[in-house]
């Protein structure tokens, strides 16, 4: 390698170094299974909010979605030593036993590192209304939908 190449290979070495370095594998507690999604729906149930109906398997355990809204790191942990991250998740439940497409939506926030998501208790929030209409797949950002058009009456 010539010597006006070194300098240069040396700085693109450390930029890429130093990019990879910064880049955060966040934990993801997402999957249904996951400490939140678990928590809230045992909390759901033991709260008795909404009556048996949930010991007859009527909130469907095995259908819930799980959306992460937030995650911010916090420090490391005392136990692993790895990064500690704060996170926020939607968890939808649906309903089994309604033929109506209702859901019962909380928000959780723990506490989860990449090695365990269960580094803390859950804080549980059962939202009693919605205003809006967000669905875990969906975006703000997406394509609004197309409004049908009246064909015109021919003569």
């Amino acid at each position: 390698m010539n010597r006006p190449a070194r300098p240069l290979a040396l700085f693109l070495l450390l930029a890429t170094a130093s990019f990879g370095a910064s880049a955060e594998k966040v934990p993801d507690c997402t999957h249904p299974e996951a400490w939140p999604a678990s928590i809230a729906y045992v909390y759901l149930k033991n709260d008795g909010a909404f009556g048996t109906e949930i010991d007859k398997g009527g909130l469907a355990f095995d259908k819930k979605t799980v959306t992460r809204l937030a995650s911010e790191k916090i420090g490391k942990d005392r136990v692993y030593g790895e990064d500690l991250y704060r996170q926020v998740h939607l968890v939808r439940f649906a309903w089994e036993s309604r033929e109506s497409r209702e859901t019962v939506d909380v928000i959780t926030v723990s506490e989860a590192t990449n090695v365990e998501c269960s580094m803390s208790d859950v804080d549980i929030y059962v939202i009693s209304k919605r205003l809006g209409d967000y669905t875990p797949s969906g975006s703000v950002l997406r394509e609004p939908q197309q409004q049908k058009t009246p064909k015109p009456k021919q003569k």
